[in-house]
């Protein structure tokens, strides 16, 4: 322990294991990440490992503590569910490639296409699986409810193609369409239903291009539920956006078929889960819920150590689910 005009007592065991944690070249994560998780300075975690606080350490070892705990809980929680071997990746169920399909008709024929429907239900994790395979030529965005407005979606896209948040929102949209034309990039925009009426003009004319030139334009695909596609059939959206849209799908949870809740849950396959199986296929099914929540409810299932029927219903009734 070391001095700096005053003597203060070190939780010894605690600073070497964030010291550890913290580590340049063998650590967890950075001295800075560390601090903003606990909401202190990454130079007073430093100041922390090194003993060289000019007041007690108390404080922060306060919520080191808290934060070392909350991470022992996730991990012994993530060793449980791996006796599980809870598959989270992507599923090609029968709505989410329609919605994978649709959105690559969007890049390849540089068109306005929308998805929409019922929330959960495959539409978004699409969109990211295609991003994930096209990382080169999209621009994805979800849209903030406080970020709805021409400047708040051009100051998104302008942060996913590194283009200067600065400007003003006209500017930032000119270099939005100058850095776009004459290339194939995709632009998704999810929980589109938010977007007020002029971004939606704005959006609807990439696709365009510049028709003078023979230049072609981009594609865009719009995400969201059911909310969007009624504005634009109430004739809420310029007719123009209408004349526009190649493809409009709509996609309801109860459209999910047996097979697709078996691939959404392969554990409950075998013939001695069928009891257990048809509880997910309800959930996902239903109309106060969805596949999201049916994943949330065999996570905490297995968080308990019980996937069985009995271990479904209890983790449900914690949920909005209810009890079933």
């Amino acid at each position: 322990m070391e001095t700096t005009g005053k003597t203060y007592e070190y939780d010894e065991a605690l600073r070497a294991r964030t010291e550890a944690y913290t580590d340049k070249d063998t650590g967890a994560i950075s001295r800075n990440l560390l601090g903003k998780r606990i909401g202190v300075s990454g130079a007073s975690v430093s100041t922390y490992v090194n003993r060289k606080m000019a007041c007690s350490p108390e404080n922060i070892e306060a919520k080191l503590r808290e934060y070392f705990r909350q991470e022992d809980e996730r991990e012994q929680a993530a060793a449980r569910k791996e006796d599980f071997q809870l598959d989270t990746g992507y599923k090609p169920t029968s709505v989410s490639e329609d919605a994978y399909q649709t959105i690559q008709h969007a890049q390849q024929e540089r068109k306005l296409v929308i998805l929409h429907g019922d929330p959960g239900v495959g539409k978004t994790q699409a969109a990211l699986q295609y991003c994930r395979d096209n990382p080169k030529s999209t621009v994805y965005i979800r849209i903030q409810a406080h970020k709805t407005s021409m400047a708040g979606v051009a100051s998104m896209l302008c942060d996913r193609l590194g283009l200067p948040q600065t400007g003003g929102s006209e500017k930032m949209w000119d270099a939005i369409h100058a850095r776009l034309i004459n290339t194939n990039m995709l632009i998704i925009v999810d929980e589109a239903q938010l977007l007020k009426q002029n971004v939606l003009d704005e959006l609807r004319q990439f696709p365009d291009g510049d028709e003078l030139e023979g230049i072609p334009g981009n594609g865009v695909a719009l995400i969201g539920n059911s909310e969007l596609y009624e504005r634009i059939r109430r004739i809420e959206i310029r007719k123009q956006t209408r004349s526009r849209m190649a493809v409009q799908r709509a996609y309801r949870t109860r459209d999910l078929t047996k097979e697709d809740v078996q691939m959404l849950f392969p554990q409950f396959t075998g013939s001695e889960q069928k009891k257990e199986l048809k509880l997910l296929a309800d959930i996902c099914r239903a109309s106060s819920s969805d596949i999201r929540m049916a994943k949330n409810i065999v996570d905490l299932a297995a968080g308990a150590g019980d996937l069985s029927y009995e271990g479904l219903l209890r983790a449900a009734a914690s949920t909005p689910v209810g009890m079933i």
